[in-house]
């Protein structure tokens, strides 16, 4: 499929890098010239009109901080691709890598998807002790984070933009030499839901728009609801309804950062150590317990820990108010930046491989019904076709996996067959041995008499019958002979081995029942 921008230039796919909560990511070269892409469309949980309310946010935001001198660092321009709204921006795809992929951030399924408490509690961080990664690069990252943030909120003095949305997926950390010296350095991207800090209404994106309609895992916005990240905002977004203020980017910050130390936003440690007075002493436990603890002294952990609970104070007026106060104390650790020799690498992406594709870049922007009806159509019909083949490898896998089932519950039964034949041999075995024990004992109680037989010519006839284990013996009495006096001694013999051998004795003269036993 050739695409074009509005005005002629040939689009090529390069790589699809992946979707987003909100927009799908692309490198993309127009004309040969390379970028980075990203493109608003209709996710799951997320309604067209709404997406394109927050790009347009998002170009809004950037054309604010350019009329205010200050553009944003790698945002080159917007423009349409088949009609789709595109952001373009500079590629640096190949040396960056967002800290939510540095730190292996996912979220552990969730019993309810509706608790936004419990998606809170959900999220953790599976490397964030990571050799590569280390306790003094990650608050070298939440500084400049900070500084960031600082400079977004007074970009244009007592003016500026709140982020609204800051996360590890939104924070990009890069390396960059200087000086014959490798450092790291941050990039706070995604400014998709920002807002003036001029604005009086936090559900006014600075497009004018409110993005409702949005009701995805990580993101939500409504009638009743500004558009908001779920997982990470503080929890009194709904008190903000004079306008947004930067106490909601310093509680983001400073959750991220529990995150990165601890593994767990801060919302779990709360729940887990039950009384908030409590909270210190179990982040103080947690971070000592990091295996790169001893690279800060105690007072400077002490008052790490004081920042992370103040900066994620349930209520406004109890945490920080402003990025520079938070900037202050996170300064005051006094701890260096990060310098080649401290951190050996920051990992790079993982390698993307190419895509082919002939599908849309995403759904255009809506002209009409009968246009946007074709359009979901079609983008469907490419969804279905992915879906088969996902379909297709998850029933080969469980096919394979049935088959291997199979045969390991028929090698149980093999060898249970085997354990049991081995057993119905050895009670063969047993009863035999049982059988010419009682015909031994019988002789011998009858030579105690006098009486000498062998085993063939027994004056008595012997029976030895048997059900499962239990044996049952009958003496009865043969041409005249009288077994009754003999039953007493003849007891005696039977019973000197087992006696639980045998379920049931009988002695009987004559067809008599003399004894039982």
């Amino acid at each position: 499929m050739n695409l074009k921008t509005r005005d002629g230039k040939n689009v090529e796919i390069v790589k699809h890098l992946g979707n987003g909560s909100l927009s799908s990511r692309y490198i993309l070269k127009i004309d040969g010239e390379r970028f980075f892409a990203k493109i608003y469309q209709n996710q799951e949980g997320c309604d067209g009109l709404a997406s394109r309310d927050i790009i347009k946010n998002e170009i809004s935001t950037y054309l604010q901080m350019e009329e205010w001198g200050t553009p944003f660092e790698l945002f080159k321009r917007f423009t349409e691709i088949d009609n789709v709204l595109t952001l373009l921006f500079e590629d640096v795809s190949n040396n960056y890598k967002d800290l939510e992929k540095i730190i292996s951030v996912n979220m552990e399924p969730l019993i309810n998807e509706h608790d936004n408490e419990e998606k809170k509690r959900k999220i953790q961080a599976k490397n964030y002790e990571s050799k590569t990664f280390n306790m003094m690069a990650m608050i070298d990252v939440i500084t400049q984070v900070t500084q960031k943030a600082h400079h977004f909120h007074t970009i244009n003095g007592d003016e500026g933009i709140v982020h609204m949305d800051i996360t590890p997926g939104n924070i990009m950390v890069y390396k960059e030499t200087i000086e014959d010296k490798i450092t790291q350095k941050v990039i706070l991207a995604d400014l998709g839901l920002a807002r003036d800090t001029r604005e009086k209404d936090i559900f006014k994106l600075l497009n004018k728009s409110k993005a409702q309609g949005i009701t995805g895992v990580m993101y939500y916005g409504s009638e009743d609801e500004p558009i908001h990240n779920k997982v990470y905002c503080p929890p009194d977004i709904l008190e903000y309804k004079k306008g947004a203020k930067p106490s909601i980017d310093t509680y983001n910050i400073s959750n991220t950062l529990c995150l990165m130390l601890t593994g767990k936003l801060v919302e779990y440690w709360k729940h887990e150590c039950r009384d908030v007075k409590n909270l210190e002493k179990v982040l103080n436990t947690k971070i000592k317990e990091r295996k790169d603890s001893s690279d800060i002294t105690t007072e400077q952990r002490s008052k790490l820990i004081e920042i992370l609970v103040k900066g994620t104070q349930d209520k406004a007026d109890d945490r920080y108010n402003s990025s520079k106060e938070l900037l202050d104390d996170i300064i005051s650790l006094n701890i260096k930046p990060y310098e080649e020799g401290v951190i050996k690498e920051i990992p790079l992406p993982m390698k993307i491989p190419d895509v082919v594709t002939n599908y849309p870049v995403a759904l255009p922007r809506i002209k009409s019904d009968e246009k946007l009806q074709q359009e979901i159509e079609r983008y469907f019909k490419f969804r279905k076709r992915t879906d088969y083949v996902h379909k297709l490898e998850t029933t080969i896998t469980n096919s394979l996996q049935k088959q291997k089932e199979e045969e390991e519950e028929k090698e149980k039964e093999k060898k249970k067959e085997e354990l049991l034949t081995a057993e119905i041999v050895r009670k063969k075995k047993r009863n035999n041995t049982i059988k010419k024990s009682i015909a031994g004992i019988v002789l011998a109680a009858l030579g105690t008499f006098g009486i000498t037989t062998d085993c063939n010519n027994l004056p008595h006839k012997t029976i030895a019958e048997f059900n499962s284990d239990e044996y049952h013996i009958t003496l009865e009495s043969l041409a005249g002979n009288k077994v009754g006096k003999t039953a007493d001694l003849l007891l005696t013999y039977l019973t000197a081995g087992d006696p639980e051998e045998f379920s049931e004795i009988k002695i009987i003269e004559d067809g008599k029942l003399i004894k039982s036993w």
